[in-house]
């Protein structure tokens, strides 16, 4: 699986793709629940500050499925509490950047 980024205004916005055939047009990224394709995926960081608040909003609004990272989810706490306000966004634990991204890939089967 490839990830591709966007980065404005120290939110990163990232997109697991999957892998693409050699000359094959881009696949819409997805997110995967007992092997049953769902939604596009991505993953916001920085989800409670900066530009995290409406970008989860808009990607959900645009059908993702929004994987979202958070300084403050290293507490189990914390992340109920976002779950709970945002229902359907999946808050992560992982904390170090290429975990953040592995937990994304991982959604996405």
């Amino acid at each position: 699986m490839r990830i591709a980024s966007v980065v404005a205004s120290g939110l990163m916005i990232a997109m697991a793709l999957p892998a693409l055939a050699q000359n094959a047009a881009p696949a819409a990224p997805t997110a995967r629940v007992a092997g049953a394709l769902l939604k596009p995926l991505a993953l916001v960081t920085n989800a409670q500050a900066f530009a995290g608040p409406p970008a989860v909003l808009a990607l959900q609004q645009a059908g993702f499925q929004v994987a979202a990272h958070d300084p403050a989810f290293a507490s189990a706490e914390a992340r109920a509490s976002y779950r709970d306000a945002h229902p359907g966004v999946v808050a992560l634990a992982e904390q170090e950047p290429a975990a953040v991204v592995q937990a994304a890939q991982d959604m996405g089967g």
